[in-house]
C-alpha cells in the first residue's frame, strides 16, 4: 500500500527513520545498522526466505518432530519397539520440556503446543502430526502418553542457539539398538522446504478445522489455482474459491 501511494505522489516525513526524532534515534537510541535495510534493495526479497510450519505447534519443536518421523520411517519403528527416547536440547528450547511430567501429559491445548516430549511421542506413535493432535490432546489413547513417559531431555550446550533450533535424537530400542539422527534445518525452512504436495496436504488439514470447510472438488480447484498463481488475471478469483458465499 505504501508503494502504491508513493507512486501516486503521496509524500511523508523525509527523516522518519534516521532523523533526530526518527525511529532509530528515538526507539533504538541511535544504535542501528542501516545497511541491513538498504543493502541489495530491490534485489533481495526476504519474503522468499520465510518458513512454512508443517505442524501446528511451537516452531522450536519442529526439528524434533522431524527427527522422530525420520527414525520411525527409516527403521520401521512401532511404539512397542521403543524402550527410551533421548532428545538433546540446548538452553533455549529446554523450557519446552519443563516441568517434565506436565510436558509429557499436557492437560490443555496450549501445553500440548509447547511440549517436545508430547509432540515427539505423537510423531513416533502415529507416523504423522496433524492439527487435531494439539486441539484434542486428551483424546489420544493411553499408549501415546506411555510413549511420552519414555521421552527424556538431555542438555547439550554444543547445539547452536537459533530461532528455529536443530534437533538431535537417540532412540534405544527394545532389542538393544541405539538409533540416532540429527536435523539441522526443520522442515519448511528455506534450506529444507516443503514440497508442493506437503503444502497442499497442510491446506487440507487446515480445511478440516474451518468454520465452513470446502468440499473435495473446491479444495482441488484452490490447490490447482495456487499452483498456477502467476497465470491468474484477477486474485479475486482465488478469494472467491477460498471463501465462497454462505
Amino acid at each position: 500500500m505504501s508503494s502504491l501511494l508513493a507512486c501516486k505522489g503521496l509524500t511523508g516525513a523525509r527523516n522518519s527513520m534516521e532523523g533526530r526524532w526518527g525511529l532509530y534515534n528515538l526507539i533504538h537510541r541511535g544504535e542501528y545498522y542501516r545497511e541491513a535495510l538498504v543493502d541489495e534493495l530491490g534485489q533481495r526479497y526476504e519474503i522468499a526466505n520465510i518458513s512454512f510450519k508443517p505442524y501446528s505447534c511451537c516452531r522450536q519443536i519442529h526439528a524434533h518432530i522431524d527427527a522422530a518421523l525420520r527414525l520411525r520411517q527409516e527403521h520401521g519403528l512401532r511404539p512397542a519397539d521403543i524402550r527410551a527416547v533421548t532428545i538433546f536440547v540446548n538452553t533455549d528450547p529446554h523450557w519446552l520440556c519443563d516441568p517434565l511430567p506436565l510436558r509429557r501429559r499436557p492437560p490443555s491445548v496450549v501445553v500440548a503446543q509447547f511440549s517436545i516430549p508430547y509432540s515427539v511421542a505423537v510423531a513416533l506413535h502415529n507416523g504423522k502430526v496433524v492439527i487435531e493432535d494439539f486441539n484434542k490432546p486428551a483424546r489420544h489413547p493411553e499408549s501415546v502418553y506411555q510413549l511420552a513417559d519414555r521421552v527424556t531431555p538431555r542438555h547439550d550446550a554444543s547445539l547452536p542457539t537459533r530461532i528455529i533450533p536443530p534437533a538431535r535424537m537417540e532412540i534405544l530400542t527394545a532389542d538393544g539398538r541405539r538409533l540416532t539422527t540429527e536435523v539441522v534445518d526443520a522442515k519448511g525452512h528455506p534450506n529444507n522446504p516443503l514440497s508442493w504436495n506437503e503444502l497442499a496436504e497442510k491446506f487440507r488439514d487446515c480445511n478440516l478445522h474451518s468454520v465452513h470447510p470446502l468440499d473435495s472438488s473446491a479444495i482441488t480447484r484452490v490447490v490447482d489455482t495456487c499452483r498456477h498463481l502467476e497465470d491468474l488475471d484477477d486474485i479475486g478469483k482465488l478469494a472467491a474459491l477460498v471463501a465462497p458465499a454462505h
